[in-house]
């Protein structure tokens, strides 16, 4: 067992038992105000690169079958939720993936008050093309061209009523879970290959008491409805840099001051290390919304290796209704994306772009959905192009085609490693 798997196993026993525990809390419940569901899913996927990948190791051309699927169950109590949700996903072509519990807590209601204990998913963020405020969960990003996946984070989280459409929650965020590494076949990659048996923490290991706060609240503004949060985090990094080992003394403290002596000094010890860094996170949240119109941004101001970078993201989505004649929806995103982060913090590519998209949702029994979307960066002309097309088929099944393609704007450009790394898939996805 690799120390990764280890820790995802200490992550997901934890969670479970916090779960279970709060479980036997709840004995006293009488039968009749129990309320129990059951329900997953199973989902097969068949991916097709047309090009073999640039950077040594990975894939060829071909067929790569992907496994995922989902299992939860859910118990209402008089006064109280227990919920238990466990995931997966395998790669059969490079053999990735991951299991985690997402959700695996006991949630229980007071009068203008709850509070939850367990492994949950916090989702911040308002924007469509990136989510700079998101920090609470670690991510899994392995595979994650087409979908957003979030890991669950074991936690107590407090939810104050506050009046006025506003609520307070505070986190106290109880484990680190390490962000999983590329292997040397993994598509859309960077090219530089690093391990969590290296890993180096600024704080405690990542095993330190993380904490996050969120205030959120709804009002009128100017003749229309407006939705703002605020937020702050401080703790561990979930996203981890990319650091010369020379450039880290024993203790795990960045040596910034002698990094770039120390690396011309012993070129052939280089290599890259995760370093999971300290980091100090404010967000704001904003949706004003009138009619059709929606306008949205999310900024943060992250502090972490000694210095600050501002990341943001601000646009508008239109929607128009009752096209064709079921009544269908068309609505239209247009972004920009903000990050002025040096190479010293993790790596982003969502620097200086735009994006725009759009999601087509019929009003039909099939639920059918289209989906699009393009990033184009302002400074170098380079594209991601994502596309999907999902429906029902009959009650329990759903069909889904996507695709992924990158164009990019030669060999100076970040996304030259991942220039072959477009596909099409077509995935079948089974409800019970």
């Amino acid at each position: 067992m690799t120390m990764q798997t280890t820790r995802r196993t200490k992550a997901a026993l934890t969670a479970g038992a916090l779960a279970a525990g709060l479980l036997s809390l709840t004995g006293a419940a009488r039968a009749q105000d129990l309320d129990f569901t059951f329900g997953g899913s199973l989902e097969a996927t068949l991916r097709y690169y047309p090009q073999d990948g640039l950077l040594p190791g990975q894939t060829d051309a071909g067929f790569a079958p992907i496994l995922s699927g989902e299992l939860n169950t859910r118990t209402r109590f008089e006064n109280g939720t227990l919920v238990f949700e466990v995931s997966g996903l395998y790669n059969t072509e490079t053999g990735e993936g991951y299991a985690d519990i997402p959700r695996g807590y006991y949630q229980y209601f007071g009068d203008g008050w709850d509070v939850l204990l367990g492994s949950n998913i916090e989702y911040w963020g308002v924007s469509e093309g990136n989510r700079v405020v998101d920090t609470v969960n670690q991510r899994y990003t392995i595979d994650q061209t087409v979908d957003y996946i979030s890991l669950g984070q074991p936690m107590v989280n407090l939810n104050l009523s506050t009046g006025m459409n506003s609520t307070l929650s505070l986190f106290g965020l109880i484990y680190f879970r390490d962000r999983e590494m590329n292997s040397a076949q993994t598509r859309f990659r960077s090219p530089i290959l690093m391990s969590n048996s290296d890993a180096v923490y600024e704080e405690g290991e990542g095993r330190n008491l993380d904490f996050a706060a969120r205030y959120r609240t709804s009002f009128n503004a100017l003749w229309g409805g407006m939705d703002l949060a605020v937020s702050y985090f401080d703790g561990t990094n979930r996203a981890p840099s990319t650091l010369p080992n020379l450039c880290v003394t024993p203790g795990g403290e960045y040596d910034a001051a002698n990094c770039l002596a120390l690396v011309e000094a012993n070129p052939d010890a280089l290599k890259g290390i995760p370093y999971y860094a300290k980091l100090r996170r404010y967000g704001l949240e904003l949706v004003y919304s009138n009619g059709d119109v929606q306008v949205t941004f999310e900024g943060a101001i992250s502090a972490s290796l000694n210095e600050t970078y501002y990341s943001a993201v601000g646009g508008a989505q239109y929607s128009i209704g009752g096209l064709g004649p079921t009544g269908d929806t068309l609505t239209l995103v247009a972004e920009y994306l903000y990050d002025d982060r040096s190479n010293i913090q993790p790596l982003t590519i969502y620097d200086d772009d735009v994006f725009l998209g759009f999601a087509y949702s019929g009003n039909d029994v099939a639920g059918t959905s289209v989906r699009g979307g393009m990033y184009y960066d302002v400074n170098t002309d380079a594209q991601i192009y994502t596309a999907s097309y999902s429906r029902r088929l009959g009650d329990a099944m759903r069909l889904e085609v996507a695709g992924f393609g990158v164009n990019a704007a030669g060999t100076g450009d970040a996304l030259a490693f991942a220039q072959d790394d477009s596909f099409v898939q077509v995935s079948l996805e089974y409800f019970f």
